[in-house]
């Protein structure tokens, strides 16, 4: 369970963070990007991980 979390926490937040330093934007639009970012890259890592276990 912690490695799920994980893996939509960590990706999100520096998407998210890297978008309000970088980017300009306001937490209130970065953020909500942040976590759609992290679970798809959290799906594809799983996908791939069950793909490649084959």
């Amino acid at each position: 369970m912690l490695w799920h979390l994980l893996t939509v926490t960590v990706p999100g937040g520096v998407y998210a963070g890297s978008q309000i330093v970088i980017g300009g934007q306001s937490p209130e639009s970065a953020v909500p990007i942040g976590i759609v970012f992290g679970l798809v890259f959290a799906v594809t890592t799983a996908v791939l991980k069950h793909v490649l276990a084959r």
